[in-house]
């Protein structure tokens, strides 16, 4: 199947709408960030260059949205982030999030290459198989994780990595941190998880999210306090 992709830069991009209802059909509202926090990544300016924001969308041949991503290129750690990755379940199995997978690294190439710099790798959050409520949380947790691994992604071992409350009465949640490196890189110890962690905390969580520094610093505290002891 051809998909044309498209990287969203202005709100009134008429495929705007299919990507938020293909969002808000895929993950139920509690691992959801409210709409507006997406939105706010297209046009606010803490997204601006050296870093970059990217809402990814797939259209098929009749130009229906199949597919999207929200992602972050941050300078500070030469390293992409991906939030979001949801393909509509009538293509799900056909290798359009594969594709979609290398739109992403394409796009995180040239945002480091717009600014004389290689491109480390990229990473993004997942579930830990141990906190499956169910047999079929379980089954879908293992799904993706086959998914992440089959292009290339591995886990950032003993690094106990926690997402900030998406929503203000929602507790931090222990997830797992994959990354796929892309270039020459030097193996990471975990003080160089903390950091790209404090840059995922900062760049995307305060100055996007707009979660209260206290909280991120209170986690970034933690956090530190664990890789250290």
């Amino acid at each position: 199947m051809q998909i044309n992709w498209h990287d969203i830069k202005d709100l009134e991009s008429p495929l705007l709408q299919g990507a938020l209802t293909l969002y808000e059909h895929t993950f139920p509202e509690e691992l959801r960030e409210p709409n507006e926090i997406m939105l706010r990544g297209v046009t606010d300016k803490a997204t601006a260059a050296p870093n970059a924001f990217h809402l990814v969308v797939g259209t098929d041949e009749q130009g229906k949205v199949v597919a999207a991503s929200t992602a972050h290129y941050f300078a500070k750690s030469k390293m992409g982030f991906i939030v979001y990755m949801m393909v509509d379940p009538t293509y799900q199995s056909s290798g359009i999030g594969g594709k979609l997978l290398g739109e992403l690294e394409r796009l995180f190439l040239e945002d480091a290459s717009k600014h004389g710099e290689g491109l480390t790798g990229f990473v993004l959050e997942t579930e830990r198989l141990e906190d499956a409520h169910d047999e079929e949380e379980k089954v879908l947790t293992e799904k993706r994780m086959r998914f992440f691994k089959r292009h290339g992604l591995v886990f950032v071992e003993n690094f106990p990595y926690k997402q900030p409350p998406l929503w203000a009465t929602s507790p931090e949640v222990p997830l797992h941190l994959m990354v796929k490196w892309t270039g020459e890189h030097k193996e990471y110890v975990q003080n160089d998880w903390l950091e790209v962690t404090q840059t995922i905390y900062l760049e995307k969580y305060r100055n996007i999210n707009r979660i209260d520094s206290a909280i991120l610093s209170s986690m970034e505290l933690e956090l530190a306090e664990s890789v250290t002891d």
